[in-house]
């Protein structure tokens, strides 16, 4: 996936965490609608005012706007894992099983 495209998702990811609507976020930071769903597909970066004004009013930082990772395709993730798995410590293990098993909780 292209960087535009992801951080276009993310900062979709970010909008809905705050259950805004497209037209609701172009409002708080005085741009048209189009705007948002050029920079959410992809189509078009925004301009660093934009973003700087997108982020205040998601609470978000550069950091965590940038971090798109979690896109990855499942291969890649799984390997991520495989490697901090063989990487972590005693108490890192523990710690991520219980993360696991909460999650595996929580489905059901």
């Amino acid at each position: 996936m292209n960087k535009k495209k992801a951080l276009g998702l993310r900062i979709r990811e970010l909008r809905k965490s705050k259950n805004y609507t497209q037209e609701q976020l172009a409002e708080l930071i005085n741009v048209e609608p189009n705007t948002i769903s050029n920079m959410e597909c992809g189509r078009n970066y925004p301009n660093f005012a934009t973003l700087e004004k997108t982020l205040d009013v998601l609470g978000s930082n550069f950091l965590e706007v940038f971090n798109f990772e979690h896109f990855n395709d499942k291969n890649t993730l799984k390997n991520k894992l495989i490697d901090f798995i063989n990487n972590a410590d005693e108490k890192e293990i523990a710690f991520l099983y219980k993360a696991v098993v909460s999650l595996n909780e929580f489905k059901n």
